[in-house]
């Protein structure tokens, strides 16, 4: 381009020059019309010189003729000589006359009257001649002369001074004219010729500089446009492709089988060259394909990810070689479709699998033997499941959507403070007395909760419901059983325990060795079957909420002066090192100081008696905002699977050594139901043949601020 419009100035500048050149050229030829009047208008001036002496040579001769005219030779010459200059003056006349037409009217007329004169002189001297040859007197000849001959003669010669004088003039100022307006030309032509190849150049470098630019940049744009056009129709096909897989999944009940396979048809038009195109998706174990798949060495795949876990691939192939593109014969675009299509797809694979769990889990909702109650955070049931509506006695849900979840209750004004205490708790779980349709009652257990979004913020109530008529009926069967067997069996092991110390003591007479042992043993069994009784009593106790808490400030470190003080004689029996170490002071609970002195102590019992040898270590800490309490020994310890089971009743290890240390397997279920009513945890590890390490955790007693 921009060598074109360098030869395209340069043809204008040699164009512009031609028109200078031709302009002086026009100008040679006003100095050729000047050299050509010239050539014309300097010989008739000397013609009139030579007509003027011409002129003067008819006077004389004339003259001559007259005086010297009786010789007859002489006439004879005289006349001759006469003749051609009447002849030459005629002739000149008649040239003169033949320009003069040509000229101007001016010049005309002068020429008229040249011509005229010369005719009158001719006569007039041919008058005097003859009249000289008729005889006439010098008088007569002399009159003619002065009359007729002088006053043409000197006529004539003044006319042709006059007019040699104007030729003379005109070719001057001729001359003059010329010469200046062929130097003014010359000047203009070089004048406008630098001007023209300046402004030529000028116009050059600056069409150079900024059209170029200009026609570069368009042709930049130009190009960029008709990428973005391109770019355009690919983004078009990648949409259409994506938009007719979001209508293929929006249709009803369409399986996602049916999706991956109309996928796989929409994938063909959608490459550029989609003649010789086909596809195939891979998903786990099922394989979806075109009719007219190959695999060959023209091949672009991408994965097919749900949560960043492959789960299939998406392949698309030519079946015939193309020229090399951004990948292979595949252009960049279509990168970017195929990612856009996997992961459109992995989004529907994640949604129906999400749909599929949330059906499930409505199902196993909807199922559930307990009954499972949504309500909006003012108490409005919003969902109830069939088991509500079996246990409530009713036939459609839509007979208690929207009632108040307190109105399920006997007791609607308990229902009402627990879900304003749900404000300030997250759950809440305990017994109540439901209503149902027909007004019976029936005794539920509630597990209620406040379901809140990501923020925080409060968007419904959930509550799960246990008909709990059968096991409150079986709890006070149990009762019964268990206030009778209290009765039953302490009254005999206290008679047996009784009696059979009497014996031990000799009340009954001297016994021997062997009933000693005997009775020994009896001795120590229906202790420990009164222990077991007691255990067994207080578990209950515990459980059915009968054991009232004594809270009150309890200074823990106090409770593990007094153990260490209580067990260090069984320590010492057994060859043990028994410590304590406290490194807060003083560590205050809110608690049930017989209680936890209870629990303390079973913990310590427990890994005196399982601790072949080492020692025993206690430890008590506060650690922020809670108290802590560690029981460390180097005992037999547990396994993993015996960890599992450490707090189930009746729970006894298998180690040999355990069996044969005397227990109820009541102890640590205990501790632990009395640890949780305080509000607080146990925790446990162990290793088989290492020892174990249990820890206790109670929150700390809030003490008021003191007064300055």
């Amino acid at each position: 381009m921009r060598n074109k419009l360098r030869l395209g100035f340069l043809v204008i500048i040699g164009l512009f020059w031609v028109i200078c050149i031709h302009t002086l050229l026009s100008s040679t030829e006003l100095r050729d019309s000047f050299v050509h009047l010239n050539d014309y208008v300097f010989p008739t001036i000397i013609e009139m010189n030579q007509m003027n002496l011409q002129l003067n040579e008819v006077r004389e001769v004339t003259l001559s003729y007259i005086l010297l005219g009786d010789a007859p030779d002489e006439r004879k010459a005289s006349k001759e000589q006469l003749e051609q200059l009447y002849q030459a003056a005629s002739q000149f006349a008649a040239k003169h006359l033949a320009h003069a037409n040509v000229v101007g009217s001016k010049e005309r007329k002068d020429a008229e009257e040249l011509a005229r004169l010369s005719e009158k002189l001719i006569l007039a001297s041919s008058d005097t001649t003859r009249l000289k040859d008729e005889g006439a007197e010098y008088r007569q000849l002399s009159k003619e002369i002065e009359t007729n001959f002088e006053p043409v003669f000197w006529s004539l010669k003044g006319l042709l001074d006059e007019l040699a004088a104007e030729h003379q003039e005109e070719l001057l100022t001729a001359r003059a004219m010329v010469s200046d307006r062929h130097n003014t030309v010359i000047r203009l032509v070089l004048l406008l010729g630098i001007i023209g190849t300046s402004v030529a150049m000028i116009i050059a470098v600056l069409v150079d500089r900024y059209l170029v630019r200009y026609l570069a940049e368009r042709k930049k744009m130009e190009k960029a446009l008709e990428k973005e056009r391109h770019d355009l129709g690919e983004r078009v096909k990648e949409l259409d492709c994506l938009y007719s897989i979001s209508n293929l999944v929006e249709k009803p009940d369409i399986s996602l089988q049916e999706i991956l396979e109309g996928t796989i048809n929409l994938i063909l038009p959608s490459w550029q060259y989609s003649e010789i195109t086909c596809a195939r998706i891979i998903l786990e174990d099922h394989t979806f394909q075109t009719n007219n798949f190959r695999e060959t060495a023209w091949k672009q795949t991408a994965d097919i990810r749900v949560h960043g876990r492959q789960v299939g691939t998406l392949e698309v192939c030519y079946l015939e070689e193309r020229p090399e593109s951004y990948e292979g014969p595949f252009v960049k675009e279509e990168r970017s479709l195929i990612n856009a299509i996997v992961e459109r797809l992995g989004r529907i694979i994640d949604h129906r699998n999400t749909d599929r769990e949330l059906r499930i889990k409505e199902e196993a909702i909807a199922s559930s033997i307990n009954a499972i109650v949504l309500a909006d955070v003012e108490g409005n049931l919003t969902y109830v499941n069939r088991s509500f509506l079996h246990m409530w006695g009713y036939d459609e849900d839509k007979e208690v959507i929207g009632k108040r979840v307190a109105e399920l209750f006997q007791e609607e004004e308990k229902a009402l403070k627990i879900m304003e205490a749900l404000c300030k708790k997250k759950s809440w779980i305990g017994e109540l007395v439901a209503r149902r349709k027909d007004g019976s009652t029936f005794d539920v257990q509630l597990l209620v909760g406040l379901v809140r979004d990501k923020v925080g913020e409060a968007i419904c109530i959930m509550a799960s419901l246990v008909d709990i008529t059968e096991r409150k009926k079986i709890e006070q069967m149990k009762d019964d059983f268990v206030s009778l067997a209290s009765h039953e069996l302490r009254t005999p092991l206290t008679s047996i325990q009784g009696y059979t110390e009497l014996i031990l003591d000799g009340d009954a007479g001297k016994i021997n060795r062997e009933q000693r042992e005997f009775l020994e043993i009896i001795s120590q069994n229906t202790r420990r079957f009164e222990a077991l009784i007691n255990d067994v009593l207080d578990i209950e106790k515990i459980e059915s909420g009968r054991i009232r808490l004594r809270r009150g400030k309890v200074n823990l470190n106090e409770i593990v002066e007094t153990c260490i003080g209580t067990f260090k004689v069984m320590a010492e029996g057994k060859g043990l090192e028994l410590r304590k170490e406290i490194k807060t002071s003083p560590i205050n609970v809110l608690g049930d100081l017989d209680q936890l002195s209870q629990v303390l102590s079973n913990l310590l019992s427990n890994a005196i008696k399982y601790t072949r040898e080492g020692g025993v270590k206690v430890t008590a800490q506060t650690i922020g905002r809670f108290a802590s309490v560690v029981i460390e020994d180097t005992g037999v310890g547990m396994s993993e699977d015996e960890l599992r089971s450490v707090f189930t009743r009746f729970f006894r290890s298998d180690d040999s050594y355990v069996r044969k240390t005397t227990g109820t397997g009541l102890g640590l279920s205990i501790a632990k139901a009395t640890i949780e009513r305080h509000d607080g945890h146990i925790k446990v590890e162990s290793k088989l043949g290492v020892g174990s390490k249990f820890e206790i955790i109670l929150p700390l007693l809030k003490e008021p601020a003191k007064a300055d």
